[in-house]
């Protein structure tokens, strides 16, 4: 049975800290808190970034995370 809906928020700027404190904070992070799924969409995502040379914006990976 359903009681309520809510709303969670997420302070990103928080979230950017915590991930970019160590060099392996962002995989550690993301392998606790992502599904199987997700998680092989954001290596695919970092993959994809990393073969068009494209500069890995944190925030972007940032914003990811956080709505999941």
């Amino acid at each position: 049975m359903i009681l309520g809906i809510g709303i969670d928020m997420i302070h990103l700027p928080r979230i950017k800290t915590l991930l970019t404190r160590k060099s392996t904070s962002l995989l550690r992070f993301s392998k606790r808190i992502l599904s199987y799924g997700e998680l092989k969409e954001f290596n695919d995502i970092l993959l994809l970034n990393q073969r068009n040379n494209l500069e890995q914006d944190v925030f972007d990976h940032v914003k990811f995370l956080a709505v999941r």
